[in-house]
């Protein structure tokens, strides 16, 4: 399925849609994906990046809230696919579809 949005001329353009792996991903390796161009250079970029991360959904009540009904809590080491994906498509606006994932669609019938 091909996501599209309009442009001012009612032309289509087609959504952008990053594949993620269906596995665990560790905190710093989404921080430093999505979060590690922010802030301060001379810091410790890993820190940085994780601090970055945490920081922006602390300020996202929205994703924050979207994120603990997963059972999110600020301190985790290990992020689901699930998380992540959320986490991708709020910071990004693109859509994240899990690969080897089934969608709520192909579950329910």
């Amino acid at each position: 399925m091909t996501h599209h949005s309009s442009n001012l001329a009612g032309t289509p353009i087609p959504k952008k849609v990053y594949c993620l792996e269906a596995r665990p991903y560790t905190t710093q390796e989404v921080a430093l994906k999505w979060f590690s161009l922010e802030g301060s250079v001379t810091c410790n970029p890993k820190q940085n990046a994780v601090r970055n991360m945490r920081n922006y959904i602390k300020r996202h009540s929205d994703l924050q809230e979207a994120l603990q009904s997963q059972g999110y809590t600020s301190y985790m080491r290990s992020l689901s696919p699930i998380l992540v994906q959320q986490i991708i498509e709020h910071r990004s606006q693109m859509t994240v579809a899990i690969k080897g994932a089934q969608s709520e669609e192909e579950q329910n019938g």
